[in-house]
């Protein structure tokens, strides 16, 4: 039982989610599959209803951080062509994306944002975290079937240490990017 609920405590950490939960739980306690997904799925989607009712109270605050400044933009850019174009199932396709940084946390932000209504934002939370709950859990599965008796925390560990590799050449990329584009300057027609 102790087992289950650091699953569900896993699950509660932003931009970590059940992207860590569902392996952690699988490969390294050795819980049972089907259970360790329904609890990181269930408490996933939960975190809609706190995040989204208190940024009414929260944002106001919030906003005076720089850390939340950067967070909101970066989300927003990020997130927002997805919801322009396909509504509220692009923000289900957002959070559905199985790496750090585009959970329900910042899915629900997203939502928030752009004005999304409660109704519509949660049933792509729902939709979002079956989609990525699905992914891990498959990728997860598949690696205790193939590694067996092998899997450990460092295995884990790797994983998780390739995925913050990714998530970081993406950013220095993305900082490239912002830098080239502000060093530029505007040319002249004519």
């Amino acid at each position: 039982m102790v087992d289950y609920l650091k699953i569900a405590l896993i699950t509660l950490v932003p931009w970590i989610e059940l992207r860590a939960s569902i392996p952690i739980g699988i490969l390294d306690n050795d819980l049972n599959p089907v259970t360790v997904f329904a609890i990181a799925v269930i408490v996933n989607i939960l975190l809609f209803f706190p995040i989204y009712f208190g940024l009414k109270f929260a944002h106001k605050y919030l906003i005076r951080w720089k850390f939340y400044e950067r967070t909101t933009i970066r989300i927003r850019e990020k997130g927002e062509p997805y919801i322009k174009k396909y509504g509220f199932i692009g923000l289900g396709i957002f959070i559905g994306i199985p790496l750090p940084g585009s959970g329900v946390y910042s899915g629900t932000l997203l939502a928030w944002l752009v004005g999304m209504d409660w109704k519509k934002a949660f049933a792509a939370a729902v939709i979002g975290v079956l989609i990525a709950g699905s992914i891990v859990f498959l990728l997860a599965w598949g690696l205790s079937i193939a590694l067996g008796d092998f899997v450990t925390w460092r295995v884990t560990g790797a994983v998780f240490g390739f995925v913050a590799l990714f998530v970081l050449w993406r950013w220095r990329i993305s900082k490239k990017k912002k830098r080239a584009l502000a060093s530029k300057e505007p040319q002249e027609n004519g």
